[in-house]
This record gives C-alpha cells, structure tokens and sequence, in this order.
C-alpha cells in the first residue's frame, strides 16, 4: 500500500502545474506531497523535488529554469524562490 500510495504521490507531483497558483501556493503543494512521502519512509532527492518544480512552471519562466539547470549545482529550493 505504501508503495502504491507513494507512486500516486510523486506521479501527483510531477503533474502540478503553476497555472493559475502563486508561486508559493505551488511550492507548498510540492512540499505536501515530499512531507506525505517522508511521512511513509520514501525520501525524495533534491533533484527529483527540483525537477517536479522546474517542470510546472509556464514558458514565461524559460530563462529562470535555464539559469537553473546550467548551474553545475542544483540551488536550494530558497534559492529558486528567490531567482522568481
């Protein structure tokens, strides 16, 4: 069941999109979905939690996602937020 559940989360989590959320609406429901995961024993790895934010987020943020992704590491959520 776990494991299941853990599948739908992140599958929930790479489907979230910015579209018509703040940005700090959209984050914190990224986050839900890393705490519920943590909760049951699954961690999520930075770049995953990352990727799931990056991947939501319109065109209109295309030079913030590839200032991002250029980087030779990957910035700290806080960091993110600050770039937007």
């Amino acid at each position: 069941h776990t494991k299941s559940r853990a599948q739908q989360l992140r599958t929930m989590m790479c489907a979230i999109t910015l579209n018509g959320k703040s940005i700090d609406e959209y984050l914190r429901k990224i986050k839900g979905y890393i705490d519920e995961m943590a909760s049951m024993g699954v961690l999520v790895r930075h770049e995953e939690h990352v990727d799931a934010f990056l991947k939501g987020l319109p065109f209109d943020y295309a030079s913030v996602i590839y200032a991002i992704e250029s980087k030779k590491c990957t910035p700290s959520i806080g960091k993110i937020e600050a770039l937007l």
